[in-house]
């Protein structure tokens, strides 16, 4: 058994004790929508999956209604992009849950930082009233490609 099936494995074992635990139908359409999102190491965004999918007959209505679920059951998190309530990515719980994201305003590129000091800060703090799960933290900026560019002087054509 490979890495990739012993994470689907525990991620279905996770899911059918959610669905047993409140009644639910097990699917098979479910449990699709989680073995392609197991093959993921990186957030996924709603419409890479719901593209990803369409290729198994999977209409949207279906792999919305099974994000939802995995959510809940907390086999996925999610994180909601920048600048918006409603676009997200998704990611296995099993991954990396605690990121610190550095990202260019200007390609998009994203990069995954360790960063120990500021990881440990933010696993130490405390809240009134709430119980932390999880974090991503997002810093953004303009990478040094995209700085070099926007750097570079301006050559006037010549008339």
């Amino acid at each position: 058994m490979t890495g990739k099936d012993t994470v689907y494995e525990q991620a279905l074992q996770k899911l059918n004790a959610y669905i047993d635990a409140h009644k639910m139908n097990r699917s098979p359409e479910r449990e699709t929508v989680l073995k392609r999102l197991c093959r993921f190491q990186r957030p996924v965004t709603t419409a890479e999956i719901v593209e990803l999918l369409a290729k198994d007959h999977i209409c949207r209505a279906t792999v919305y209604n099974s994000l939802r679920v995995l959510t809940q059951a907390e086999v996925l998190y999610e994180h909601y992009m920048q600048g918006s309530v409603r676009a997200k990515e998704y990611q296995l719980y099993t991954a990396q849950q605690e990121q610190i994201q550095i990202v260019c305003t200007r390609c998009g590129r994203k990069t995954l930082v360790h960063d120990t000091v500021l990881a440990q800060m933010v696993r130490n703090r405390k809240y009134n009233n709430f119980n932390p799960k999880h974090y991503a933290l997002y810093i953004y900026g303009e990478c040094k490609s995209c700085h070099r560019l926007r750097k570079k002087p301006q050559t006037k054509p010549v008339d």
